[in-house]
């Protein structure tokens, strides 16, 4: 799908809102916006910053300003036109530009009002069956028969977490809804925004060893760049807890408010920094004003792997919530043990590490886990270990090293067993290991300056824990 295009079409209600014990999101026309623990209802002001924040801002513009892409003059061509339709809307035919759109796309019929047939060409169209509490969304024209032709379209049930096929794009290039990440002047009236506002960046990190590149919960790429400095779709960037608000309007406070605790989403390419909303004759001078004034280096990046409970479901883990412990088994499987959010029993981070490895979603062997290195400068180190009484056996891992400013090594027991520079892609490594107490570490040592460089380490498999038939003093079996 191409950057955001100026004239868009909306169906839609309304806004009201409600609080649970979960903050249930914004309503239209009776219909929660998805439920209250879904991605975008959720807040991140107490999530970790992503290892590649600095990086991704940049990309975007540190100096770049904000840049509302809606307005208070609806004749001007901006932002979104909110309408409504009920379950007696009669739906019309929906045609595809290509076999690849259709079978990406959500087949018709869908219930687009006549009025939004205008003739023109390509918009967004965006109708919320308030009835029934079904969205749908597409990118087209009318074909001047009643129906119409899309590149994309996609329908939603509101009242579920389900995502779309993984791979598939929708109206937008992320392959997300629209309609919940949208900025809305009726939310800033009531008070409160509940949710993440979408935003678009003119580049894109799109491709990576000829995949497409993209973060949960968005499920479809952009752009052909492998460049890692460029965010990929899915990121969620907020502004920063020291940014001074009180100086604004107070409705501008809401929606900075807003940008902190809830953030904003990376769900197309486009202008930098465009905030996408409905555009309304309600909106004051003085808060476009003031959000034009925010440059980007008041953001930074959020790492959402805490939030990720199934890669499949747009459903988060909650501020508070407890995640569940590891299974059993801490290594192995298709996911390694490696819970989002934390190191599984077992793992432990080196005292003298510059920065601790991370359980990361950008990158895995299988699965949609791995374990990271940490954000280490020039002449510093990151280090994890597993230690343990084992059987003798094999420890056998999957590795992957990014750039060529650092060098990840394998030991046991402290000694190098084996070391890779470079740019290497995923392989798969096996290591003999005798009977006996043992630590393995993996060690990411940086040698030259660089904020994209890693590496990671998924697929693990360690012998079986060999019982200490003796005694243990320290952590070691003794035998004699």
């Amino acid at each position: 799908m191409g950057p955001h295009f100026r004239r868009a079409w909306l169906a839609v209600a309304l806004a009201t809102f409600a609080v649970d014990a979960i903050a249930l999101p914004n309503t239209y026309a009776g219909c929660h916006l998805f439920p209250g623990d879904n991605y975008w209802n959720t807040r991140v002001d107490t999530l970790p910053v992503h290892p590649s924040s600095s990086a991704w801002v940049a990309s975007v513009g540190n100096a770049t300003r904000l840049h509302p892409d809606f307005s208070n003059d609806l004749g001007d061509g901006f932002g979104f036109t909110p309408v409504a339709v009920q379950s007696n809307q009669p739906g019309v035919p929906i045609f595809f530009t290509d076999g690849a759109a259709q079978a990406q796309g959500d087949p018709g019929p869908y219930p687009i009002p006549p009025s939004l047939a205008t003739p023109g060409g390509d918009r967004e169209v965006v109708v919320l069956d308030a009835t029934n509490c079904i969205l749908f969304e597409l990118y087209g024209q009318p074909n001047g028969n009643g129906g119409w032709i899309a590149l994309g379209a996609a329908r939603y049930d509101l009242r579920s977490n389900a995502l779309r096929p993984n791979g598939h794009q929708s109206l937008d290039q992320a392959g997300l809804p629209v309609l919940q990440g949208l900025l809305r002047w009726e939310d800033v009236a009531g008070g409160t925004i509940t949710h993440a506002i979408r935003f678009t960046a003119s580049n894109a990190w799109g491709m990576e060893n000829g995949a497409m590149k993209y973060l949960w919960p968005a499920r479809h790429g952009s752009g052909t760049s492998a460049d890692p400095s460029f965010p990929p779709m899915g990121a969620r960037f907020r502004l920063k807890a020291g940014f001074d608000i009180s100086g604004f309007d107070a409705r501008t406070q809401i929606v900075l408010r807003a940008l902190k605790e809830f953030g904003m989403v990376l769900a197309s390419r486009g202008g930098n920094w465009f905030l996408q909303g409905v555009s309304d004759s309600g909106w004051p001078d003085a808060v476009i004003g003031e959000l034009r004034s925010i440059t980007g280096d008041a953001f930074e990046v959020v790492d959402t792997v805490p939030m990720l409970i199934d890669v499949n479901s747009a459903q988060a883990r909650q501020p508070g919530v407890v995640p569940p412990p590891p299974p059993p088994d801490p290594v192995g499987g298709p996911e390694d043990g490696f819970p989002p959010g934390g190191m599984p029993e077992g793992w432990v981070q080196a005292r003298d590490s510059a920065a601790p490895w991370v359980v990361a979603n950008d990158a895995a062997n299988g699965g949609s886990l791995s374990l990271k290195s940490g954000a280490v400068n020039a002449g510093q180190r990151s280090e994890v270990s597993h230690g343990g009484i084992f059987a003798a056996g094999t420890v056998a891992f999957a590795r992957k090293v990014a750039g060529s400013s650092g060098t990840l090594e394998f030991l046991v027991d402290g000694r190098v067993q084996g070391s890779w520079t470079g740019d290497q892609e995923w392989a798969t490594l096996r290591y003999t290991l005798p009977p006996g107490t043992h630590t393995v570490s993996w060690r990411y040592v940086k040698t030259s300056a660089s904020t994209s460089d890693a590496a990671w380490v998924d697929s693990v498999t360690l012998p079986a824990i060999a019982p200490c038939r003796f005694r243990t003093v320290g952590g070691r079996c003794l035998t004699e």
